[in-house]
Order: structure tokens, then sequence, then C-alpha cells
């Protein structure tokens, strides 16, 4: 009898966990297609049993370190993802087979495998074992060549610079995921686009409320007033529907930059907006795109475009994580990444307070929003168009709400009233963010290295010297003590950073 690991070394292959660019691997992709939306939907509600049959991009590449193994939710179980030495990305379940510690403490041993930091278990990427250091020498081979002795693989795929994690690791399910490619951006394929800025942040509050939110672009101007808009700016936005379906939601803006909004179910969020007539109608701009487009060579009726893609992940009841991606075709010059999110993140802390409540209140048993949205909200502008259908899509399509993991408790955690647990910027962004984490340690030392040029400044203008020379000491102690407020102001915005509406 084939052992488990012999099955698990056979289909997650370097070269079966690649994208393969074949007709048989696109027609397989498309006979899949249907079930990937199948997600969430419960037994009742199908012909078949459901499996988790979709891709979940879990992390940037940027932000993991090939260097130790990194821990990720989804659906309410634990994962852990790592690289070989050849940085070939793998995922297990998060749990060693001999004691079920989790994985993602160990480390990356000598020679490129998983090693448990509880006994030293190894494993390979293919999840066999390779070593049990306790194991004596009449046992140790055949010890280690039990499918028990296995670690639990879970397929994975690297597309986009993210990793796609697809969480059924049944046999069945891992057959059916070499079908299934990821929900990808097409604007990364098109040379003219640069992909922007990219983030990662976990909120409290649940998936459904996360689709929710970015699917309505009405409570820009008030939940994000002086971060990406102004109250002023609220105006009726006119939403078209144009299709809801197993697939997803798909609704045009023409007011917003011509903009389109389309919910591929069940992760990938995508607005596209059209700044030709902005551009036309500002000289500044129209003649700067006229000019980068000589300089970059694109064609002469290429518009300027750019999308806002949001990827909305299942964490768990009341928590979802959000992978953002901003590609444009004009301005192809980024900020510093770790700067760009300090808008980025006061962004998403803008409603996520009042988002943690609100989903609390819709489940209120006597509200039943499952049956009819509209009992729920009160609804009665174009606007809320994508809110609607999104609902709609969840209950008649999406099985109610993701299907956690078994054992699970699907019931939302307390409600809380500790912001500061709410926005940790800290646990929910910079330290799973590379770029953040290294400029908050950069920001550390230049901040202690300031205030201790400032401290020798303050004592040497005790010292009788030139008046000249103490003015000089003086202006450089005060230089040093603005660049070491500086840094306090900034180290605050990568740790925690209060959003009190009432005082914007």
């Amino acid at each position: 009898m084939v052992s488990v690991c012999v099955l698990l070394r056979r289909a997650f292959s370097p070269q079966a966990s690649r994208l393969k660019d074949t007709e048989e691997y696109y027609e397989r992709s498309m006979e899949n297609l249907i079930a990937r939306f199948e997600i969430f939907a419960p037994p009742s509600l199908l012909s078949r049993p459901p499996s988790p049959t979709s891709r979940y991009p879990m992390a940037f590449l940027d932000d993991l370190d090939p260097k130790r193994p990194t821990q990720v939710e989804l659906l309410g179980k634990l994962f852990v993802i790592w690289a070989d030495h050849d940085k070939t990305w793998h995922a297990f379940e998060d749990q060693c087979p001999h004691r079920l510690a989790p994985l993602s403490e160990g480390r990356i041993d000598e020679r490129g495998n998983l090693q448990c930091a509880y006994h030293g278990w190894s494993f390979s990427g293919q999840g066999g074992n390779v070593n049990i250091p306790q194991a004596e020498p009449e046992i140790k081979a055949v010890a280690e060549r039990s499918s028990r002795a296995c670690a639990k693989v879970v397929p994975l795929m690297v597309a986009q610079g993210m990793a796609w994690l697809w969480p059924d690791n049944s046999l069945e399910g891992m057959e059916a995921s070499r079908g299934v490619l990821p929900s990808t951006v097409p604007e990364l394929n098109d040379p003219s686009f640069i992909k922007g800025a990219w983030v990662t942040r976990d909120l409290m509050y649940g998936y459904d409320t996360l689709v929710e939110n970015v699917v309505d672009p009405a409570h820009v101007p008030f939940a994000h007033h002086g971060v990406q808009a102004q109250r002023s700016m609220a105006m009726p936005l006119n939403v078209s529907l144009n299709h809801v379906g197993r697939e997803g939601v798909f609704l045009s803006l023409p007011r917003l930059a011509n903009s389109t909004i389309e919910f591929h179910a069940p992760t990938r969020l995508h607005y596209q907006f059209d700044f030709s007539g902005f551009f036309a109608r500002i000289p500044f701009m129209k003649w700067s795109w006229a000019i980068e487009k000589k300089l970059r060579r694109l064609p002469p009726d290429t518009p300027p475009r750019s999308s806002l893609v949001s990827y909305t992940i299942p964490v768990g009841p009341g928590r979802s994580r959000i992978l953002a991606l901003f590609p444009r075709n004009f301005f192809a010059m980024n900020k510093p990444r770790w700067m760009d999110h300090l808008e980025r993140n006061a962004v998403l802390d803008g409603d996520l307070v009042f988002l943690h409540g609100q989903e609390r209140e819709m489940r209120r048993p006597e509200l039943k929003w499952e049956e009819n949205i509209d009992r729920a909200f009160y609804m009665p502008t174009k606007s809320d168009e994508g809110v609607r259908a999104f609902r709609q899509w969840i209950v008649k399509w999406g099985g109610g709400g993701p299907r956690w993991a078994e054992g699970v408790d699907p019931s939302l955690p307390p409600r809380s009233v500790d912001r500061e647990f709410l926005m940790d910027r800290y646990n929910q962004h910079t330290k799973q963010c590379s770029a953040c984490k290294g400029a908050l340690q950069n920001i550390r030392i230049l901040k202690g290295v300031m205030t201790v040029g400032a401290l020798v400044c303050a004592t040497a203008v005790w010292t009788p010297r030139p008046a000249k020379m103490l003015a000089k000491i003086l202006g450089a102690g005060l230089a040093q003590l603005m660049v070491a407020w500086q840094c306090v102001r900034l180290e605050k915005r990568m740790v925690f950073i209060d959003y009190i509406h009432a005082e914007k």
C-alpha cells in the first residue's frame, strides 16, 4: 500500500506546485471554476458535498522571512508557511505529528528542512519525516517512514508575489487543487502597469463585514475624512448593478472616474478607474501624462488607469485579513513602502471600531438579515446597491458565510471596547510587514542616538565656551531634539494611533 507521504511527494513536487501554462491545465482550471465559488456553501445548498476549492493569498512574499517559519490562520485553522534552502515555499498544518506542538515555533535546519522546536523532528517540503532524533537505531527507519510521522501538507502556490493557500488537504482536495488557478490581478500582467503600493493588515471584524465595507464607496468621505477624502465630497453615486451570480457581484460607477467594482467571489474585490476625463480637465496632469507616455514609450492613446485590488480573507469568526494592491499605469514611482503604509493604516483605522460593533448589531436574532437584508438595514439610495448585492450573493451562493474548520465555534467573540486592542497597528500590521518592521527598528535606533546627542549638547552648554560655539552646540542640540521628537511621532503611528471621528 502506498503511504500518504509518498502521495504527498507526488502531488507536491516542485514541478506540480508551479503554474502550468498548458492547454490541458487551463481546461482543467475551467472545469473547476464553478466549484471555486462554492467554498462557503453548506451541503444543504448544493447538489454534492462542498469542498473549500479556492486559493487564498495569505501573505506577500516580501513579508515572509525565508529563514524562519510563519504562522497564518485561515477559516479558523492554523497553518505554517516556510521555505527550504532552494527558496521553494511550502505549507503544512501548524502541528507536529509527534505531540502536536506548533511547527511555526520551529526553525529551518541545516539541511533546509522544517524542524519542530519541541523534540527536533524534521520534515521535508513534501511533508516526509527525515529525522526523529530520539528513535533507536533498530526502529529509526521504520518510524520515519510511517505515514503517522509525516507533517500534513497543504497545497501552496506562488503567484504575483503572493503565497496562495488551498485549505483542503484531503486526497480529493489536493487533486482538485492542481486544476484551480489563483484569482490574480490582470493589470499586473500588463507591462504598462506598475505594482504600486501593497499592504496587509489583520482586522477585528469578519470576512463578510470586510467585503461589505470595501464594496461600498459611499462611506469614504465620512469614515476616512481627512485621510482619503473630505466630508464635503459626499454626493449621490448612482451605483448600477450589472450582474450578481455564483461568480460574484459586478457594478459600475460612472460618476467616480468611470469606475467599475467587481467582486470575484469569494476573495478578490477589484476597483478599476479610468482617469482620462480627470486628466483632460487639468492641464498639468494632461501634460505630465503626455510626457510620461513618451518617456516610457507607451502608445499615445493609452488612457491613465489605476486599480484598487483587495483580497478579503476569512481568518476566523469576527476576524479577517486584507491584502491590498494599488496597480496603476501612470506616475510610475513609489514612495518608500513603510511611508505609504502609514496612510493605508490610517484608512483602515477610520472604520475599524464601528465595523466591529456593526456586525454584532446586525446579527441580533430579531433582524433575520439572512431572510432579507433590507429588514436589518435601511438602504433607500443607489449607493447601497453593492451591499445589497453582496448580501444576496452570500445567502444564495455563499452558504451564508465562511465554512469554518471543524471544531471552530462560529459565533462572534464578545464585543470589545478596548480601542487600543481593536486598532493595534503593531500586532495587526507592523510586526508582519518587513518594510515597517525594519523602519521601526531604525526609527528607534535613530531616536536613541538623537536623544543621547541632545543630552550631550545640553550638558556642554553649561561648560564655559565662546558664545559662537555655544550657539552652535545649542542649535545642534535643538535639531537633534526635533529629530528625536519626530521619531517618537513616527513610532506611535506604527504602534497605535486612536482614531476619533469627533476630533477630525
